[in-house]
């Protein structure tokens, strides 16, 4: 039995300005593998803050990038209802730069704030 069902025909595309951009600051402790800590004021993107029964989408960007690069499939997420959050990593997008974190911190960072 297939539990799956396309979402193609079920409703109509949503025209990216129809679909509310919510940037909201968040601040963030992000625990390292090496039990050092840093406080983050994140910006993040949440399509529909009160959530979805359908399921969320949480974007990622590469670097450098912000929550803008997921533009294209944002207006196709929320014509079906899903929630979308996109995360500015420090010292991308409207996230601050945290000069005190050198480039071979940068993966644990990166693991560290997507699991917080």
């Amino acid at each position: 039995m297939n539990r799956f069902k396309s979402l193609d025909s079920q409703k109509s595309l949503t025209k990216l300005e129809e679909v509310p951009s919510i940037l909201r600051t968040q601040r963030v402790r992000i625990d390292f593998f090496d039990r050092q800590s840093i406080d983050v004021d994140a910006v993040v993107q949440d399509s529909l803050p009160d959530g979805s029964r359908i399921g969320t989408v949480v974007g990622c960007h590469g670097s450098p990038g912000s929550h803008d690069d997921f533009k294209y499939i944002l207006s196709y997420l929320h014509a079906h209802g899903i929630r979308f959050i996109g995360i500015n990593f420090p010292g991308q997008g409207y996230t601050p730069r945290m000069f005190s974190l050198i480039f071979s911190k940068m993966l644990n960072l990166r693991l560290s704030y997507i699991y917080t």
